[in-house]
């Protein structure tokens, strides 16, 4: 078996295992995160969602990889790069998106998130509809903004520009 073969058979598994031990470090450092005294819910909350979300999804995909490789039902189509590079430009947007939230805030740093990720989900084959996503990306993260701050009672990045 060559190298490229052996990767392509064990990528899914070797990002499955990546992906849980990330999130069990992730879920870790945020357990140093203080828990607030003033709110119900404070700065901790999110992150420990975000753990769990990852660490259930990471287990699901090695679980389904290791069962693939028992069948014998891997390495055999050439979609992984694709796929990959998908993966690797969802990855560049969600760090961008992080950065960019203390500059220009919450609400615009989201829709420009979510208009981004919608199209680079659109499969090639479909036609873009701007639009929609705009439109999409706009009533999401104005959404999330009233659940977190008038529900939640998060407070959320104004954005240095915006003061």
């Amino acid at each position: 078996m060559s190298k490229e073969t052996a990767f392509r058979k064990y990528r899914d598994l070797a990002a499955g295992l990546v992906f849980t031990l990330f999130a069990i470090v992730y879920l870790w450092g945020s357990s140093f995160i203080p828990k607030s005294t003033i709110m119900r819910l404070g700065a901790e909350f999110m992150p420990r969602i975000y753990g769990t979300v990852m660490l259930l999804l990471a287990l699901i995909q090695t679980s389904t990889s290791l069962v693939a490789l028992k069948k014998g039902k891997v390495g055999t189509t050439d979609e992984g790069s694709t796929d990959s590079r998908n993966v690797l430009l969802t990855l560049l947007l969600i760090l961008a998106y992080i950065g960019s939230m203390e500059l220009i805030g919450f609400i615009i740093a989201s829709i420009l998130y979510f208009f981004f990720q919608a199209i680079l989900l659109t499969p090639s084959y479909a036609r873009k509809q701007y639009v929609v996503y705009l439109t999409s990306a706009v009533g999401l993260s104005l959404f999330a903004f009233y659940i977190f701050h008038s529900v939640l009672y998060l407070a959320l990045p104004r954005g240095a520009l915006f003061g």
